[in-house]
């Protein structure tokens, strides 16, 4: 139904990674929830930031990172996957 992912990267960061919930499951509530199980995760292991890489179209999502405190640091626009897309780079610092 849903994923979520988060890497390991240095300086005591984590990088949050493919998070998706399937069409059919989404507006209920599971991705704010997977999401905040995934920030729960990176607090308890003790890491000090966490960042993503998001396309400013994905405004669902958007909304659940800032609604948690992530801060928009950058935007670049990118050709990916044959469009012409714009990346947004977001931060928590815990610390």
């Amino acid at each position: 139904i849903g994923s979520i992912a988060i890497l390991e990267r240095e300086n005591n960061q984590a990088q949050l990674r493919w998070f998706v919930v399937h069409p059919g499951y989404r507006g209920i509530g599971l991705g704010k929830s997977l999401f905040g199980k995934a920030l729960g995760f990176c607090q308890a292991a003790g890491y000090e930031k966490i960042f993503l890489w998001t396309l400013d179209n994905l405004a669902a999502a958007r909304t659940i990172y800032e609604a948690n405190g992530f801060k928009l640091v950058e935007k670049k626009k990118n050709y990916l996957w044959g469009h012409h897309l714009v990346e947004e780079y977001y931060v928590l610092n815990f610390k």
